[in-house]
């Protein structure tokens, strides 16, 4: 019986590999032959066994990665960062900035002017975010409610009432509607947050402009109490600050 064609002598398949084509034809280009050793990407040869060749030079990955590493922590030290703060937050032991902020009734307060008088209770509180907020009418309440205390101390207290400049003296005069601002209170406006910013103050945050921060500031300008809270409540409370003033006799 004849085997059939393709088959061996006993039936088998035939597995002979063909005989491949040496010459492709002209409409097939020939593709360009790569070092099974070395394998380039711009430049630079990677081996198979994972290193990396660059000028003649043989580099492992780890190596490659630090310097790249190194190389941009380089840079953006000399590069000028996108967005800088205006100035760092007030801390205990630090020098406190000057500010000249006016009242509602327009009086210009400077903060050294304040300080040769005595030390300086600084409030910061939120203004107008679309409403009065609730913990600064308690805050401010406290604080005016032991203003004795603050002014045996001889202390002054400076309560900043940040926004936008428009209609910002508006909303500070709700804010203190019915309340008898005593001698050594002042509520001053900061249009824009120019004081916020400059203290790094600013809560940039939608329905947000500030947050809420108390300081204690002594005749040289040196902070002797902070307290920034990261939340609308977590407020500083007047016996804290009576006490740190009290630190300083």
């Amino acid at each position: 019986m004849r085997a059939a064609p393709g088959a061996g002598s006993r039936g088998r398949p035939n597995l002979s590999i063909p005989q491949a084509i040496t010459e492709p034809s002209d409409a097939i280009p020939r593709p360009k032959r790569v070092s099974p050793k070395h394998r380039k990407f711009r430049g630079i040869n990677l081996t198979d066994r994972g290193l990396f060749v660059l000028g003649g030079f043989t580099m492992s990955p780890r190596f490659v990665v630090s310097f790249l590493l190194a190389f941009a922590v380089a840079w953006t030290g000399f590069a000028e960062p996108s967005h800088t703060p205006a100035a760092s937050r007030p801390t205990v032991g630090s020098r406190a900035r000057n500010f000249k902020l006016k009242t509602v009734p327009g009086e210009e307060i400077e903060l050294t002017a304040m300080m040769k008088k005595g030390p300086v209770v600084l409030l910061m509180l939120r203004g107008f975010p679309g409403y009065q907020c609730p913990y600064c009418t308690t805050q401010v309440g406290e604080f005016m409610s032991r203003i004795k205390d603050f002014q045996a101390a001889g202390a002054n207290i400076i309560a900043v009432y940040p926004g936008p400049a428009e209609g910002l003296a508006e909303h500070a005069n709700e804010f203190v509607r019915g309340k008898n601002l005593p001698d050594n209170f002042y509520l001053v406006l900061d249009p824009d947050y120019s004081f916020t910013s400059l203290y790094g103050l600013r809560w940039n945050a939608p329905n947000e402009t500030s947050y809420p921060s108390t300081f204690l500031i002594d005749r040289s300008g040196v902070v002797r109490f902070a307290k920034i809270s990261s939340t609308h409540g977590d407020r500083a409370g007047a016996d804290s600050v009576l006490e740190a003033l009290r630190g300083l006799r």
